[in-house]
């Protein structure tokens, strides 16, 4: 019968091996993650955007919402810029309208 490890130090040379896998996976879902929430913060923003001026009843709140996003996306916070376009969508057009569905994630 073979032994598999021969001695302590390679349990840690195989914990170490699965220390960096792990750690790359993770960046590589964190990206996957920032990527995803810049795209759907910017079509939110568009989408927003599109609805300023539709004579909404709360559209002071949708202006100062979207320029909420705008800064936050400006600042590199793609997750608020998204959260502060649908809050401004929901103000302008409603939670229950196509284009707040299309950002709703």
């Amino acid at each position: 019968m073979q032994k598999v490890f021969d001695t302590g130090m390679n349990i840690w040379i195989m914990a170490g091996v699965g220390s960096v896998i792990y750690f790359f996976l993770e960046a590589v879902m964190q990206t996957l993650s920032n990527v995803l929430f810049d795209t759907q913060a910017q079509k939110a923003i568009v989408l927003a955007r599109k609805h300023i001026g539709n004579g909404a009843a709360m559209e002071s709140s949708a202006r100062s919402c979207l320029a909420d996003a705008i800064a936050q996306f400006d600042a590199g916070k793609a997750e608020s810029a998204l959260m502060w376009a649908k809050k401004s969508l929901s103000y302008s057009v409603g939670v229950f309208h196509d284009d707040y569905r299309k950002v709703a994630i």
